[in-house]
């Protein structure tokens, strides 16, 4: 039954319980003052006709009060947006699965208490800025990373996130992609792309001074990267390695027991409910006939 309270956060939950609150004790109100008399009848009428309203958009009669035609009004308006947000993507909740939360920044991440593995160069020369040693994030990503001290470990690592999730690398995207491309790696990896932490890392291109290859090598790669043809190619190539290939499944779900439990939980629910009210009711007409 919890599936069927993703549709909205809790604070909306929350919103649509006090609404239907309120408005249920301003129509007890007002139907009790102009009959002038303040009974549990009324509020049983409140109840039932803003608990259809709320599930059917109705009622089985209209009021004659020109107050508690406003009221109706105003309800059915507020609550029609409600209602057609939460049916018109039931069938996907029901036959979906709802996945876990995903990390998605370093905050989540150093919160979590994952292993954070790297190899031991690359941790080494990047969590050694003494300029942010006073951030506590810092600190504590810090403490949580593990040096990956030979290739075997480091492979073993990466193999363990794609097919286990239970733990984090950290690395430069560039070596991510040549990681997957040269393992056949096709599951999906979360990645958090930030370096805040770390700082930039800035790739060179060194030769020997005065080389004769030197003046056409530069004006290449300012041609390329002036061009934007560098970045594109390598992005494209990228995208198209390391996308998923999506599985379609043109099987109708079947909504089974499972699926709508909730419904058989709510109909139960509301069969003790008016049990319960009759014997109520019965036990009070008994009284009632005692005395006369």
């Amino acid at each position: 039954m919890e599936v069927i309270f993703v549709t909205f956060e809790k604070q909306v939950w929350v919103l649509i319980a006090v609404s239907f609150i309120i408005v249920m004790v301003a129509w007890w109100i007002i139907m009790s003052c102009e009959q002038r008399s303040w009974n549990i009848e009324n509020m049983a009428i409140a109840i039932t006709n803003l608990t259809s309203l709320t599930i059917l958009g109705s009622v089985a009669t209209v009021p004659k009060s020109a107050i508690l035609r406003c009221v109706l009004i105003t309800y059915l308006v507020y609550f029609i947006h409600i209602n057609c947000g939460f049916t018109s993507n039931l069938i996907n909740i029901l036959t979906k699965p709802q996945y876990e939360f995903q990390i998605s920044n370093l905050k989540q991440l150093a919160d979590s208490n994952l292993p954070i593995y790297g190899h031991a160069n690359f941790l080494k020369s990047q969590f050694n800025n003494d300029n942010v040693i006073e951030c506590k994030l810092y600190r504590k990503l810090k403490e949580s990373t593990f040096p990956a001290t030979n290739i075997d470990q480091f492979i073993a690592v990466h193999l363990n996130l794609a097919n286990h999730r239970n733990c984090a690398v950290v690395e430069t995207e560039d070596y991510t992609f040549k990681l997957h491309q040269l393992w056949n790696i096709n599951q999906k990896i979360y990645k958090i792309v930030d370096n805040s932490i770390t700082g930039e890392l800035v790739w060179r291109l060194q030769h020997y001074p005065n080389h004769y290859f030197s003046v056409y090598f530069e004006r290449f790669i300012a041609s390329i990267t002036e061009s934007g043809i560098g970045s594109k190619m390598y992005k494209d190539m990228k995208e198209d390695y390391m996308k998923t290939p999506r599985v379609e499944d043109d099987e109708k779900v079947v909504l089974t027991l499972r699926h709508l439990c909730f419904a058989f939980a709510f109909l139960g629910f509301g069969l003790l409910l008016s049990t319960a009210v009759f014997f109520i009711e019965l036990a009070i007409a008994r009284r009632a006939y005692r005395r006369n």
